[in-house]
């Protein structure tokens, strides 16, 4: 019984870690000589400008439709981005294209038509119209310049209305057409399903929508601010961008510089 039980080590063995070998099989050693290698100059790139973003997204509470027994949650999201110029080592921001904004992503309209309470029904009516305190999602990715407001420090808060997948404005309208007044008129994933009515209750589908509309209003400023530099400052140098950036030739409709372009146009611009 004895002869097949093995022992337990309970300290690792020491490794002189100098016998290690390379991958050609020279052996590593320990000594004072050293000999120059001579590494061959390679054209570099210098990029003059940096373009990053940043979003922090919270649940912010519930919407409580108690005679449907549904709670829907909201979202807040804090969303930023900016230039920011090489100078030597260090890296300037360009004040005025830096920007920050608010944003709140909820089924706006989806607890517009399913909730029967008049109140509620009456605020959601307020948050579907831009006035000088709110900017529809939407026309952030139309008409950038004129819904954030580049010149102020905050600008109007941005409403996520997730009740429909997307962003373009006439791609909603289509599925209200479609579906009217049932919903069972018009076959959908359940991931691209309007919420409306018991949908609403699909707590995971409004947790990924919200969190990915900010992500693409964060993407969309990003652009922004990129697109102004070239415009305005430099449009020849390279700029370094954190993360991708994608599908120019899709959004800013209404930019007033882009307008005219195509997508690829847009996209060689930048």
């Amino acid at each position: 019984m004895s002869s097949i039980i093995r022992p337990i080590l309970l300290e690792e063995p020491e490794i002189d870690y100098w016998d290690i070998e390379t991958e050609n099989g020279e052996d590593v050693v320990e000594g004072n000589e050293f000999r120059i290698v001579n590494v061959k100059n390679k054209n570099t790139l210098e990029f003059k400008a940096f373009v990053d973003g940043a979003q922090r997204i919270i649940h912010g509470g519930n919407i409580i439709l108690s005679g449907q027994s549904l709670f829907i949650p909201i979202y807040v999201g804090q969303i930023g981005a900016a230039v920011l110029e090489r100078n030597e080592r260090k890296l300037i921001p360009i004040n005025d294209l830096c920007i920050r904004r608010t944003v709140i992503a909820f089924p706006v309209e989806g607890v517009y038509k399913t909730s029967t309470d008049r109140n509620i029904k009456e605020k959601m009516e307020e948050l579907m119209n831009s006035d000088s305190k709110i900017v529809q999602d939407f026309e952030v990715a139309e008409d950038p310049l004129s819904a954030l407001s580049m010149g102020e420090a905050t600008g109007r808060i941005i409403i996520c209305d997730i009740t429909y997948p997307g962003l373009d404005r006439e791609h909603r309208q289509y599925i209200r057409e479609k579906i009217g007044e049932s919903l069972n008129e018009y076959e959908i994933s359940s991931k691209r399903m309007p919420l409306i009515g018991a949908r609403l209750s699909a707590l995971s589908i409004v947790r990924t929508r919200a969190h990915s509309r900010i992500n693409v209003l964060r993407q969309l400023i990003e652009m922004l601010v990129l697109t102004e530099y070239r415009l305005r400052i430099n449009k020849e140098d390279l700029v370094l961008v954190d993360g991708p950036l994608f599908l120019l030739g899709k959004w800013f409709k209404k930019h007033p510089a882009l307008r005219s372009k195509s997508p690829i146009e847009r996209e060689e611009m930048i």
